[in-house]
């Protein structure tokens, strides 16, 4: 039976970090003053409070009064407003501003910064990280404000949003697509979950962990998400890095007996590899595992000339790497990892899907990760096709997509992805996903004749 999820009235869902500058160990004391008065709040240091809330406002009203969004530089703009604010400017011109600001670097973050704190909303949902522990949270401000702050800081942290309450997850009851997110090096300050295909499953995720979790009337009840179908294309987004290097430890302990891991093995120094097994006639083999970068290939060949390890495995998430011959092997229908040159080995991601999806090795991993609160496995080799429609089985130009063709409507073809089987409808409001194995309705529609065709078509009740 296919589901059918309607989040077309859902606001936005954001990531937030609360380490701006530093770690995730760092401001201490700014992390807990967040959690204790219920805001999720940002730096760079403001002196003047009516300024931050006045330079809101005029976004607000502009907003309001011509009904769009507006697209500006935000951080020149709120700049130029606050060189004015300043008491020695009130009586200079824009010359004046722009002959100061002319040299300037732009402040991407800042700018980024402005625009989602402009654009965060009343009932959004926000998940957050404070010293190493998550936190959801939905949002109870209007608009965003620039508040007073209660502890002494060296970084000025008031532009700030109200939440109803900071609920705590533990890490064990997060999926991995979210602890992925905020195990990123390099990350935005905040970011805003998009309503693409690609990014609706962590939507969703943060949805469900909100139903979960929340006691009071703001649940959602009325959605029913599903555990997403791990398949071999998307598992490895279901696991975050460190994860990810012990399901490709177990595969290597798999298939060579008699070698151990040392702990002295992993080092942070170790930039190409991740790990070093060894066994009792001292040969080592050792891996490199990126989940969503390419691998270098040929950055390991003169490790295996001089003989250093006894095998080199290497595995990419996204299954690209600097060689050609790589690539074309990956497209053969062969079970087969692949080796190029002796002794360096190409996991192949099917072969390891298989591995996490049937070994027993694996068990207790499955149990750490807690994976089955959100995940689960089912072997679907056909995406359901609905009776009636007329296939075309020919390629359009994008070679990963085919065309559908659903009786009854003019110029309605559809786009059915290879890879994650998301089928996407002409009036791009809703599609049907196999990884949730639901029809996905994200924006309104003003056609309730054509939504009741497709739920039709796939057997939902109207």
């Amino acid at each position: 039976m296919v589901n059918y999820i309607d989040i077309s009235r859902i606001t936005n869902c954001w990531i937030g970090q609360l380490s701006p500058g530093g770690a995730d160990k760092d401001n201490k004391d700014f992390k807990n003053e967040c959690k204790d008065n219920k805001f999720y709040r940002i730096g760079w240091t403001i002196n003047q409070e009516k300024f931050f809330n006045a330079f809101i406002d005029q976004i607000y009203l502009f907003n309001e009064k011509n009904n769009k969004n507006i697209d500006m530089y935000f951080s020149k703009e709120y700049e130029r407003k606050e060189f004015f604010f300043k008491e020695e400017n009130k009586n200079k011109k824009d010359s004046d501003f722009e002959e100061e600001y002319k040299n300037k670097k732009k402040n991407t973050s800042l700018d980024n910064a402005l625009k989602s704190m402009y654009a965060m909303k009343e009932n959004d949902l926000i998940i957050t990280r404070i010293t190493g522990k998550y936190y959801i949270g939905r949002i109870k401000s209007k608009k965003a404000q620039y508040l007073k702050q209660q502890i002494k800081e060296k970084i000025d942290y008031r532009w700030s949003v109200e939440v109803y309450e900071w609920i705590e997850i533990p890490e064990k009851d997060m999926p991995g697509d979210i602890i992925g997110r905020f195990s990123q090096r390099r990350h935005p300050t905040i970011q805003r979950i998009s309503e693409t295909e690609d990014s609706m499953r962590l939507k969703l995720l943060i949805i469900k962990i909100f139903q979960e979790n929340q006691a009071n009337e703001h649940k959602f009840d009325n959605l029913c998400i599903p555990q997403i179908i791990l398949n071999k294309n998307n598992f490895t987004s279901s696991l975050n890095y460190m994860n990810l290097e012990d399901l490709v430890y177990l595969y290597i302990i798999d298939k060579n007996a008699g070698y151990q891991l040392l702990p002295s093995a992993c080092k942070i120094s170790k930039v190409n590899y991740e790990m070093d097994l060894i066994n009792l006639e001292n040969k080592r083999i050792t891996c490199q595992v990126k989940n969503k970068e390419p691998v270098k290939y040929e950055e390991y060949i003169d490790d295996t000339n001089e003989k250093i390890f006894e095998k080199i495995y290497l595995f990419s998430g996204i299954e690209e790497y600097d060689n050609e011959e790589i690539r074309k092997k990956l497209e053969e229908e062969k079970e087969d990892d692949i080796i190029l040159k002796e002794n360096i080995i190409i996991i192949r991601k099917e072969n390891l899907f298989k591995f996490f999806h049937d070994n027993d090795m694996v068990k207790i991993l499955k149990k750490e990760i807690n994976i089955e609160k959100y995940y689960k496995f089912k072997d679907e080799k056909e995406i359901p096709k609905p009776e009636g429609w007329n296939i075309w089985l020919g390629k359009d130009n994008n070679k990963d997509k085919y065309r559908l063709f659903i009786p009854g409507h003019k110029n309605s073809k559809v786009y059915m992805e290879n890879i994650y089987g998301n089928i996407i409808f002409p009036n791009n409001v809703i599609y049907y996903s196999s990884e949730w194995n639901s029809l996905i309705q994200y924006k309104e529609c003003n056609n309730n004749q054509f939504i009741n065709d497709i739920k039709r078509a796939y057997g939902i009740e109207l």
